[in-house]
């Protein structure tokens, strides 16, 4: 069994699930599209052909979500998404156990895969799901997808990527209104706030010898990411030392854009400990395609970008999307 690929569709379908759960919330992510549902349909068709802890049976909720989703159909998501993550945890944990016990046992060799019950109303067309073109389309996907790391993992991708919605929603939303009220009487207060903490996101405050990433061992790298929380006081008081150096060391007194700084420091170190490590996408990288794809609009919709404000998080530096950036626009 190639824990790898299982690995890297658990994660997916989980997301995916997670935030049609929040479509349900006042300020709801962005409605996935049916493109996304069916390529997400695609990640739990190879679940139910390799995995042989979860059957159709297990999952009819999960497939009901992936089934509207693909219409569009908010209604008929909200119906089905909080049963269906609970049917994909369970899932997923049972998978997990099994992986488990027999880590020492060969685990990783091909198990005996027990039949997978379909009921009708449950799936439809899933001879379409297993077209030849499609399930080459994503094994060539999944095969050129790096390593990823245990699902038992507190500070895995999908959870980092919920910390880092939450500092956009909470600690950044502090800081800008702050900070907003300090240049209130400047023409363009709002955009030198949004920028200022941008600056404090992408700040770097650790130069690594490229020589020493490719001599670092998978063994040491695990050690590294195990350990991530042990190294945040020292990263705490070298990143602050180093922002006092730059132009904004003046705002780093308010304690929102403290916490903020501070809280940034976590998440951004929590991402480049993973293995490789996750990535930010700005508006000045996109490189081709419509950038509202990638972000969403902060106070002003349109098509042409005025400024950034959030960037869009990436699994990896040219993986899958983990959440939408969000940009001015007019």
């Amino acid at each position: 069994m190639d824990r790898r690929k299982i690995n890297l569709a658990f994660i997916r379908l989980e997301h995916f699930l997670e935030q049609c759960e929040k479509l349900k919330r006042p300020n709801p992510p962005s409605l996935p599209t049916p493109e996304m549902a069916k390529n997400i349909r695609d990640e739990l068709v190879f679940l139910l052909d390799n995995v042989q802890e979860i059957t159709c049976d297990d999952v009819p909720s999960v497939l009901e979500v992936l089934t509207n989703a693909r219409k569009n159909d908010i209604p008929g998501i909200h119906k089905y998404s909080d049963k269906a993550l609970e049917e994909f945890l369970i899932a997923r944990s049972n998978f997990i156990r099994r992986a488990d016990i027999n880590s020492f046992n060969g685990f990783d060799t091909p198990p005996t895969v027990k039949p997978t019950s379909i009921k009708p109303k449950e799936i439809s067309n899933v001879t379409e799901w297993r077209q030849k073109d499609e399930r080459e389309r994503m094994e060539t996907r999944l095969n050129n997808n790096p390593n990823i790391t245990d699902l038992s993992d507190m500070n895995r991708p999908t959870k980092v990527a919920e910390k880092f919605n939450s500092l956009y929603d909470n600690q950044w939303t502090d800081a800008f209104e702050d900070l907003r009220k300090l240049y209130k009487h400047e023409i363009n207060g709002q955009e030198r706030a949004i920028l200022e903490m941008a600056i404090i996101l992408k700040h770097k405050h650790v130069d690594i010898d490229p020589l020493c990433e490719v001599r670092f061992t998978r063994y040491a790298k695990q050690c590294i990411k195990e350990n991530a929380e042990l190294s945040l006081p020292v990263l705490h008081k070298n990143f602050e030392w180093q922002l006092r150096r730059e132009r904004i060391r003046d705002i780093l007194t308010i304690p929102s854009v403290k916490s903020y700084s501070q809280k940034c420091l976590q998440i951004t170190w929590f991402m480049n400990v993973q293995d490789p490590p996750m990535s930010l996408l700005w508006p000045v990288d996109v490189k081709r395609g419509d950038i509202t794809t990638t972000f969403r609009f902060f106070t002003r919709s349109g098509t042409i970008l005025q400024h950034e404000v959030w960037p869009a998080l990436l699994l990896t530096s040219d993986g899958p999307m983990m959440s939408k950036g969000v940009a001015q626009f007019k």
